[in-house]
């Protein structure tokens, strides 16, 4: 059941991996959802592996069952942070970021204390259900469980309200919003160093000291293309401050050598410095054991890169302030990121390149880690996404400033250098060994004494094997040798197969037939083929354990009881060997437990009730582990984006000087391309209206002289036509495709007939469909034919008084 929670849990909490593979690693869609499997259940092993663990164990004593799974829980989480590279996705620590009076306790015991309590909290819940423990231990625990999260939470409350020390500065972050579908396109590489180089300008309006790109910010060799190295030195000279610039690296050898790098371009002696990624993404960077999984590359037909670890953790320095770096995958860690404060580092900073996740939760949950390793080194962490989350996070773990999902701004803050070191960025996972080494003395003490005293002699599961043959099955020889131990596990195995046997022969109408005269059944068992089959699998398995284990001899006897013998061991062993002992004589303890069990309800136990209605209880647990688990999966896939998502542009306790912090959506230096874009949804609109004239009445000069007054009557003297027609000219945007245009109401107003051109020249007549005068709008429409250009409109309700319209 634990297996199988754990899998069903991380399927779901995963499944943007599944995404990712197939948009951008080109895996077809089986194969992602394959793989999405064979992770989900590696990882749900650790989840199994708990479970069958603490079904072993098993400890008696309400202490050693409220002490026990947090120290196994830690202990896994621990060892699944760094087995095979490590995949610590999906602590449980991490649904709590959003507490951050909780999760001030990481500063001591790192994040694996946080899960320890948590884990502890269940347990004692779980403990005190349980009727069996005295109501007064059970009132007792809960009452020490409530001290120990209030002591927490006053002290972690106590912590967020300290001052800040340390000296202040600003940094800016540089969200580009480069899709991943054309991040690595020749054609628009100038594209987006253009679009960094206007973020870069605009963000150093506010004074910082430095301004961080995301990771692969540049989709090429920084150090090895001069014509871009230089662009971005003299980029930084311009603006006069220090630059982090993400970007791949290359050593121009045979093969070259590719790194994914970050480096330090300062404003006078251009780039001084670079870190190369140390830990890189298994199967996304590169192919772990390439000579014998070199095949996974070609089924992603060479998405996966190839790039090389780098050695070095290098500590960048501002002068006023140093920092590391950490590129994506990386922050994951937490013994990486000690390292750089142990080095020096005043701040942390982490770029990465979200775009992989599209809009699931995985960004969010990938921001959770950033908040988690601020406050275990208790520093401030400025983190920078090509697409998003890019984010400030103070020491205590609240967000000063982020931004939205697949937006194009820039991030300014003022954070402060670490004041101080932190107990677990001194000494590190002191509590993470504590739990291992608690846990593996428990398990190796149980083992001892499994192995030493066989089955237990006191509790429910003694009570029910009588002490005569608590060691009848296994002789001394077969205690003491390991190797007949296991050969008793294939006996047992072999007399399973003898009831599949059995139970298939049921339904057969002919009489199997037996060559070997000692498999041959006696005369009273020949009356259907059933019984020959269930007799003829019988003494096969007897035989085998004559051989192989002579003195066990006893199991073909055992082999002809009922099947609940079978069901018993079967639910022992499963259990992890819970009661018996995982040890050389724990199979036999199992089989003794087993037998007496049968023996003791066989005059009790029916055919359905042992063969249908405990697998029918087993399947409804099942079934019931799936669920929460699922229920647990989707709450933190789809519900986890909002446990730590801030407000837009927070402000800042360290804040002291009036620039504007925050985030801020980047504004074009020019309208070039604005104008490039919209330029055919523009129309041409002229109007025809018939304007009425008075009549004038001038009196002419040359009245009364020849010929002159007859000549210019008609001019000054005579009538002028009541109306005559007047055109003007205006302008409108398509925001249809349907023929519908925006334009003023003062164009068309009082308008006999309306005219469109188009940009292609193209000239239609078009009709009034609404106009409005107050607003000075008006709507009409042409009948076009063919794909008409639009100009999309925006959201004025989003506008406020002095941002950008356009």
């Amino acid at each position: 059941l634990g297996l199988l929670a754990g899998t069903a849990f991380f399927t779901v909490n995963l499944f943007w991996l599944a995404h990712a593979m197939v948009a951008y690693g080109r895996v077809p869609r089986i194969l992602a959802v394959g793989l999405l499997t064979l992770l989900a259940l590696y990882l749900g092993a650790y989840v199994g592996a708990f479970a069958m663990a603490w079904a072993w164990v098993s400890p008696r004593t309400l202490v050693g069952r409220i002490l026990l799974p947090p120290a196994l829980w830690a202990a896994l989480e621990f060892v699944r942070t760094y087995a095979l590279t490590g995949f610590p996705w999906g602590l449980l620590a991490y649904t709590q970021a959003g507490s951050l009076p909780l999760i001030q306790m990481a500063a001591w015991t790192g994040m694996y204390g946080v899960s320890w309590v948590l884990v502890l909290s269940n347990a004692v819940l779980a403990a005190s259900l349980d009727r069996d423990i005295p109501l007064f231990r059970r009132a007792l625990a809960l009452i020490a469980l409530t001290g120990l999260l209030s002591g927490l939470w006053v002290l972690g409350a106590n912590r967020l309200t300290l001052p800040d020390r340390g000296r202040t500065f600003r940094v800016a972050a540089l969200q580009g919003n480069i899709s991943q579908r054309v991040k690595w396109l020749p054609e628009v590489r100038e594209e987006i160093l253009q679009r960094y180089e206007r973020l870069t300008r605009q963000a150093s309006e506010a004074g910082p000291t430095l301004i961080v790109w995301p990771e692969t910010a540049i989709p090429y060799p920084l150090g090895v293309d001069a014509p871009v190295r230089v662009r971005v030195e003299v980029l930084a000279r311009r603006v006069g401050t220090h630059l982090l610039v993400g970007s791949p690296d290359a050593e121009m050898t045979s093969p070259p050598r590719y790194f994914n790098s970050a480096f330090h371009v300062t404003p006078d002696r251009g780039i001084v410095a670079k870190y190369d990624k140390v830990h890189l993404v298994p199967f996304g960077e590169y192919v772990p054991l390439r000579p014998v999984l070199g095949f996974v590359d070609k089924l992603t037909q060479g998405a996966i890169g190839d790039f090389q670890a780098g050695r070095e953790h290098t500590v960048f320095d501002l002068g006023e302030a140093r920092f590391g770096v950490t590129i994506s995958y990386e922050v994951y860690f937490p013994g990486q990121v000690r390292r750089y404060v142990q080095a020096g580092a005043d701040f942390l900073v982490n770029i990465t390149n979200d775009a992989w996740y599209g809009r699931t939760a995985a960004p969010y949950q990938h921001l959770a880690m950033v908040v988690f390793r601020a406050v275990e080194n208790n520093t401030y962490l400025v983190r920078t996404a090509n697409t998003g989350v890019s984010a400030v996070v103070h020491p205590t773990g609240r967000l000063l400033a982020a931004s939205d999902l697949f937006e194009e701004g820039i991030l300014v803050q003022a954070i402060r250098t670490r004041p101080g070191t932190t107990f677990y960025t001194r000494y590190g996972d002191v509590f993470a060994w504590l739990s291992l080494f608690g846990a593996v003395a428990v398990l190796a003490a149980k083992g001892w004494t499994a192995g030493k005293q066989g089955p237990p002699t006191r509790g429910r599961w003694a009570s029910r094997v009588p002490r005569a043959r608590r060691h009848a099955p296994c002789r001394r020889g077969a205690r003491q040798d390991p190797w007949r131990s296991c050969l008793l596990a294939v006996d047992i195995v072999s007399a399973q197969l003898s009831r599949a046997g059995g139970r298939l022969a049921k339904s057969s109408t002919l009489r199997p037939q037996f060559p070997d005269p000692r498999l041959r059944p006696p005369r009273h068992v020949t009356n259907s083929s059933a019984e020959s089959m269930r007799y003829a699998s019988r003494r096969i398995a007897g035989e085998i354990g004559r051989f192989w284990h002579p003195r066990c001899s006893s199991i073909s006897d055992w082999i002809g009881k009922e099947r609940r013998a079978w069901q018993r061991f079967f639910r022992t062993t499963v259990s992890g060997f819970s009661r018996a002992g995982f040890s050389r004589s724990g199979i036999c303890s199992a089989w003794a437990v087993a037998e007496a069990t049968a023996a003791e309800r066989s005059s009790t136990t029916t055919w359905k009730e042992a063969s249908v209605m405990r697998p029918l209880n087993t399947v409804v647990r099942a079934a019931g582990g799936v669920a929460v688990a699922l229920l647990l999966g989707s709450l933190f896939y789809f519900g986890g984006t909002d446990l730590i998502r801030p407000p837009r542009a927070t402000a800042t306790a360290a804040e002291t000087t009036p620039v504007p912090g925050g985030w801020v959506p980047s504004r074009p230096d020019s309208l070039a391309s604005l104008v490039a874009e919209v330029k055919p949804a523009v129309v041409n609109i002229s109007t025809t209206q018939a304007v009425r004239q008075p009549r004038r009445g001038f009196r002419s000069p040359f009245r009364g002289q020849e010929p002159f007054e007859e000549f210019f009557e008609r001019f000054f003297g005579g009538p002028m036509p009541q109306q005559r027609p007047q055109q003007s000219l205006g302008s409108g945007f398509l925001i249809d495709a349907d023929g519908y245009i925006l334009t003023n109401n003062h164009v068309i107003e009082n308008a006999g007939m309306i005219m469109v051109k188009l940009a292609d020249e193209k000239e239609y007549e078009a009709r009034v469909v609404g106009r409005d005068p107050r607003t000075d709008l008006a709507l009409i429409k042409i009948n076009a034919r063919g794909d008409l250009p639009v100009a999309p409109l925006g959201d004025s309700d989003s506008l406020q008084v002095g941002e950008w319209v356009i």
